[in-house]
């Protein structure tokens, strides 16, 4: 294993990582990750690919590529010439281009020559069609406007008040307002029920509903895959910096999730903060493995 096959697989581990997390964000396969960790570059497909891979490697577990390609050059096999052979010979060369170039010059100036022709024509139809405007507006005479005499008669007609109508009082029937009844279902109870080397199982009891909220805490970051009792993956990423995921797991009995920070991260179930049985401080606690298994409701008879 060569040192920077070492540096990349510390820096995975640290984060939680396993090399099929790392194939799921790179889109690179497994046995490439493999080689470049072990220092094994005879698997890849072409030299031009061991620094692209060992690039992407990086970038996933947050390492500075150009940083590694300094400090370990001689881990980093030299790209040869013949790599870029086929590519070049794809160029066109420079007499092609100038043999179009000079066929494209010679239509030029009669492109150039119907150009201004057709702007010269735009031009004088605008100036006709404004000085046409110009001639109609001014024929037309203004009409004299009529003046209205509104004479004033000295007998003033007074119309006489009628005696308002008094309508008599409605009265309403007030009907005390219902208050709305409280409700009196009790709160969801979240307990431990075992705790096994990094992994902890909770069991959610009194629960209709079954929700969970992931939440990065600020600043950190936190590699999470959480998976529902049918074995379907419900989250496979990472969550950063106050960043919230929620999700209904209404039709799940159980929901296994893998924290691989746990320091950074929040877990709600059913809006109730779940506390950590295993101190995520402590070094067996970063990572951690949390099984919360929903229980049936006993039902009550009236």
């Amino acid at each position: 294993m060569t040192e920077l096959g070492s540096r990349l697989k510390e820096a995975r581990e640290a984060k939680g990582l396993s090399l099929e997390d790392v194939q799921e964000i790179t889109k690179i396969q497994k046995r490439y990750l493999q080689g470049i960790e072990e220092g094994n570059y005879s698997v890849m497909p072409g030299k031009f690919y061991v620094r692209a891979f060992i690039k992407q490697y990086a970038e996933a577990v947050n390492l500075n590529s150009d940083e590694l390609f300094s400090e370990y050059a001689n881990d980093v096999p030299k790209t040869e010439p013949d790599d870029y052979q086929q590519p070049l010979s794809r160029v066109k060369t420079n007499s092609q281009v100038s043999e179009k170039g000079s066929k494209l010059m010679e239509f030029f100036p009669m492109f150039l020559v119907i150009f201004f022709v057709i702007l010269a024509i735009v031009v004088a139809y605008y100036f006709i069609q404004k000085a046409m405007n110009t001639t109609n507006s001014s024929e037309v005479p203004d009409e004299p406007q009529e003046q209205v005499i509104i004479e004033e008669t000295s007998d003033p007609i007074i119309e006489e008040d009628e005696p308002e109508e008094q309508s008599e009082p409605i009265e309403t029937e007030e009907t005390p307002s219902s208050e709305p009844e409280e409700d009196s279902q009790p709160q969801s109870v979240l307990a431990v029920k075992e705790t096994s080397g990094t992994s902890t199982t909770y069991t959610l009891s009194n629960a209709d509903d079954f929700t969970v909220e992931l939440e990065a805490a600020p600043g950190g970051e936190s590699w999470i895959t959480m998976t529902d009792s049918n074995g379907e993956r419900v989250y496979y990423n990472f969550v950063k910096d106050t960043q919230v995921e929620s999700f209904d797991l209404n039709e799940a009995t159980s929901v296994t999730i893998k924290v691989g920070s746990a320091p950074n991260t929040i877990i709600r179930v059913n809006g109730q903060e779940l506390q950590y049985e295993i101190d995520p401080s402590s070094s067996n606690g970063i990572t951690q493995e949390i099984i919360i298994e929903k229980l049936e409701q006993e039902s009550t008879e009236e």
